[in-house]
């Protein structure tokens, strides 16, 4: 389960980075000139500095249904709970 907690929470990164492996097992095994890996790394690059600037933020603040369990219990009053993922 936790796996696909994982799997799911950072699939933005997952895809990408997994694309870049092939291309770069691809590029040792053609032994690929300088160019080709300058043009690689760039693009590496890019998408780090990408991800460093989405913002990519984890959940509220809840860190397990217990946690929701508790606080919607406390709460004392009606509560509308909105159902929404950010990724």
């Amino acid at each position: 389960m936790l796996l696909f907690q994982i799997a799911n929470r950072f699939s933005f990164l997952i895809l990408p980075l997994l694309v870049f492996t092939v291309a770069a097992v691809i590029l040792v095994r053609r032994r690929a000139s300088w160019r080709s890996w300058s043009v690689w790394g760039g693009l590496l690059a890019i998408f780090l500095v990408y991800v460093l600037i989405s913002g990519q933020t984890g959940t509220s603040g809840y860190d397990s249904p217990e946690s929701i369990r508790r606080s919607l219990a406390n709460a004392g009053q009606p509560t509308l709970v909105e159902f929404y993922s950010n990724y």
